[in-house]
């Protein structure tokens, strides 16, 4: 298999995933898996958690631990070390909405670019955090928005509003 098989395998399977996640009880369970979430982080504990400046740092596994675990999903997906660039290692639910930081469940690859890239995730994450902290938005229901089929149902972040997420 060349790198580039590979490389359309994943985005296969990132694009069957998305599909999965197009139906309401994948979105349900996806924001609902305990072990992708933090216990210490719940709507009561926001602005100690995810709200509180420098909650990231102290979270947060180093740079190189983080390295070393996008080296290690990238060779068990089977793309190559030469397309690692074009990978981002992904918390499947977002560390700044409550997240685990460490769980290997939590843990993913995604391409960088790309409608549902992670580019495009960590952008639609912050604006979720944003109305989370200001208690526009419950963290819940945050998490079911960034757990569903976001990609298509907020194609134009940039024209978002706390209100327009469902």
């Amino acid at each position: 298999m060349t790198d580039q098989d590979r490389h359309l395998f994943h985005v296969l399977r990132v694009a069957a995933l998305l599909l999965l996640a197009q139906l309401p009880c994948a979105a349900a369970s996806y924001a609902g898996q305990p072990a992708w979430l933090d216990a210490r982080v719940s709507q009561e504990t926001t602005a100690s958690t995810i709200c509180h400046q420098g909650y990231l740092a102290q979270v947060m596994p180093s740079i190189d631990a983080r390295i070393r675990l996008k080296d290690k999903l990238l060779e068990q997906q089977g793309i190559a070390p030469s397309l690692a660039s074009h990978y981002a290692l992904d918390f499947r639910m977002p560390v700044l909405l409550g997240g685990s930081p460490d769980a290997r469940e939590n843990l993913d690859v995604l391409p960088w670019e790309g409608d549902d890239g992670e580019r495009r995730k960590r952008r639609f994450t912050v604006f979720l955090r944003r109305c989370v902290c200001a208690d526009e938005l419950p963290l819940k229901q945050a998490q079911l928005a960034i757990s569903g089929n976001w990609s298509r149902e907020y194609p134009n972040l940039w024209s978002l509003s706390c209100k327009d997420i469902r």
